[in-house]
């Protein structure tokens, strides 16, 4: 519902490629003009700036949801066009149908609907006019043409609305699902390892041979390209800037107090109400009848309380917010000494100074490369935006990426990738501008001479890159990879036997003998798993172990094979624990998860049933060209 999708950007809902059950579309019938169609169902009629316009609010979220311009070609191989399509077809089915069965919305109800928005509403909550008038022209549509949609989208809530009671969830299906998602079953088990499949001979010539033409794909050179990739950002940048010595020392001049570390002082402070209180607060203590504490206790305070920690005049003045008369007597009073009484803008206050940490002096030399990151860092963001606009201007005169980097004295970085991001030897190739798993990605979807959108570096900045060759794969000959061909061989041997191996020690587990016994015979150890649910998982137990033991009686044994093919296990299902019931409030949450889907299955039946009934007939070559894609009919 194209409507509801476009006001849910502005208020901040995603919408993934994937999600296109019930997609954007639009009232297709009515008074608007229709002197072409890319699509009719039945008797409503979706228009080629229909589609067009559903389309372009699709390219817009995918995009903001990739962090990037979708390309066309990107869109065709998502297969975004068809999808559109569909939903707007389905739209129109649902718009059909809600006329048929009288359906509607008043005029009333649909200003409710348009002003109970939040997108609209002003800082207290109420529609503002103004808003909603700037929204329409922000995404430019009309009054009208906004209202008349939003109606359509409403209608066709209302009948999605029909089924959202409709899942009812059966007791039985409840149990059935908590006994498959929480049933566990726990594994005595042991491990065959390559040493059990015994010595295997060295191939002969003629079994070399056989294996490399069964598989022969295995031993080919991966496809690779040829890439050059430059990179502008404010880290690179500033690695290159060269800061003369002047200015660092003009800069330690300007601001030697920042390089340097000031005094901090431990301080105890009491403060009174009034100047009177804290005078004679201070009598007390100069006549010896109270120390601080007992008078932080006469004031209503406790030692934590009156504890300011160590702090620097700054800090001082920072976490209590007291002015400068009282910082000045706080770092003059001596350590160990307690002030005279210091009027604050609140209050009176009587400090004590416990410990004096003596501040140190840096020389240029001790800070000098601070400073230096310091200033390349704030030349950097300045430089940054000067490159990106002069590489900008490059590219659209067309001067060719290795030329604008050496015009503006840029890194350009030069690489043979494959798909994994390895070179042709099979090593992981190293990018410092960009990383290789996201430029290998890249330049698979590229192709030579193909101008590429910039790809966003996680740190900030850019990374520009051009396919410059493609290196098609190459069949590797026998003679070339022997090794590597009989190392598969040896491996493919060693999991047979294995196989083999296994199949015979699960027949004696079937026939009553103890799986102590059995491994034992075989020289390995027996463990026990922990109780695994379907999706358990455990060091040595292999996944495909976990599946079987889920199809099997107590008792019952088998063997799988390790994920890496070089062992495998051989196990015997120990213990079935069944679930206990569900707590009443697990038991309504999948009772509300299991009534939701249910629910959409049922609209998604309803909808796929009078989308099926109408008459529905598509203009492919009208499609294709509003889409963009090809058409091959006459």
């Amino acid at each position: 519902m194209h409507m509801l999708r476009k006001v849910a950007v502005f208020i901040m809902f995603a919408i993934l490629i994937g999600a296109f059950a019930i997609s954007m579309g639009g009232n297709y019938y009515g008074d608007r003009e229709r002197r072409q169609s890319v699509a009719t169902v039945g008797s409503a009629s979706i228009s080629p700036e229909d589609f067009r316009r559903a389309y372009q609010r699709v390219l817009e979220n995918v995009s903001q949801q990739a962090g990037r311009r979708i390309s066309p070609a990107e869109a065709q191989a998502f297969g975004l066009p068809n999808r559109v399509l569909q939903g707007l077809i389905q739209d129109a089915a649902l718009d059909l149908e809600a006329k048929e069965l009288g359906v509607g919305l008043s005029e009333e109800g649909l200003r409710r609907g348009i002003t109970s928005l939040e997108v609209f509403h002003d800082d207290k909550g109420v529609f503002s006019a103004d808003k909603y008038h700037r929204f329409l022209q922000n995404i430019g549509y009309t009054a009208p043409f906004f209202e008349q949609e939003y109606k359509g989208d409403l209608i066709r809530r209302q009948l999605r609305g029909v089924f959202d009671g409709s899942g009812v969830v059966p007791k039985a299906l409840l149990e059935a699902y908590n006994k498959y998602g929480n049933e566990q079953r726990t594994l005595a088990y042991f491990t065959l390892t390559p040493e059990a499949a015994g010595a295997v001979p060295a191939p002969t010539e003629v079994e070399l041979r056989a294996f490399y033409e069964d598989r022969k794909p295995q031993f080919m050179t991966p496809e690779l390209r040829k890439v050059s990739a430059l990179a502008i950002s404010p880290q690179t940048v500033a690695k290159n800037l060269t800061i003369p010595d002047e200015d660092l020392k003009a800069e330690y001049a300007a601001k030697a107090s920042v390089y340097s570390v000031p005094e901090r002082r431990k301080l105890e402070i009491v403060p009174f109400k009034t100047r009177a209180d804290a005078d004679a607060a201070y009598a007390k203590l100069k006549s010896g009848s109270r120390d601080l504490l007992g008078v932080a206790k006469d004031a209503g305070f406790s030692q934590p309380e009156i504890d300011a920690g160590v702090v620097s005049r700054k800090e001082l003045a920072d976490k209590f917010g007291i002015n400068d008369a009282i910082v000045k007597e706080a770092f003059s009073t001596e350590k160990g000494w307690t002030s005279r009484p210091v009027d604050g803008p609140v209050s009176t206050v009587i400090m004590r100074v416990l410990e004096v940490v003596p501040g140190q002096e840096r020389g240029f030399a001790e800070v000098k490369d601070q400073i230096r990151a310091d200033l390349a860092k704030t030349r950097a963001q300045s430089e940054f935006q000067r490159l990106i606009k002069a590489f900008e201007e490059d590219r659209s005169t067309g001067i060719p990426l290795a030329d604008s980097a050496k015009k503006l004295n840029l890194p350009l970085e030069e690489v043979t990738i494959d798909r994994s991001a390895k070179d042709a030897d099979g090593k992981p190739v190293t990018v410092s501008v960009v990383p290789a798993a996201q430029l290998a990605d890249a330049a698979f979807k590229s192709d030579v001479g193909v101008e590429n959108e910039a790809i966003r570096l996680q740190g900030g900045g850019y990374a520009w890159f051009e396919v410059a060759d493609v290196v098609k794969p190459r069949q590797k000959p026998l003679e070339e990879v022997k090794g590597e061909v009989e190392g598969a061989w040896r491996a493919d041997q060693v999991r047979d036997r294995l196989a083999s191996r296994a199949r015979d020690l699960v027949a004696r587990l079937d026939k009553g003998e103890t799986i102590d016994a059995v491994a034992k015979s075989v020289g390995a150890t027996v463990k026990t798993s922990q109780p695994l649910k379907r999706n358990g998982k455990e060091d040595g137990v292999p996944p495909a172990a976990v599946a079987q033991a889920f199809t099997l009686p107590e008792g019952g044994a088998g063997s799988a094979g390790a994920e890496n093919g070089t062992s495998r296990a051989v196990f015997q299902l120990a213990k079935i624990t069944q679930p206990g019931p569900l707590a009443e409030e697990q038991a309504k949450g999948l009772e509300q998860q299991l009534a939701g889907a249910i629910s959409d299955d049922n609209f998604s039946g309803f909808l796929n049933r009078i989308t099926t009934a109408s008459p529905i007939s598509i203009d492919r070559k009208a499609f294709a060209n509003v889409s963009g894609g090809a058409y091959d009919g006459e």
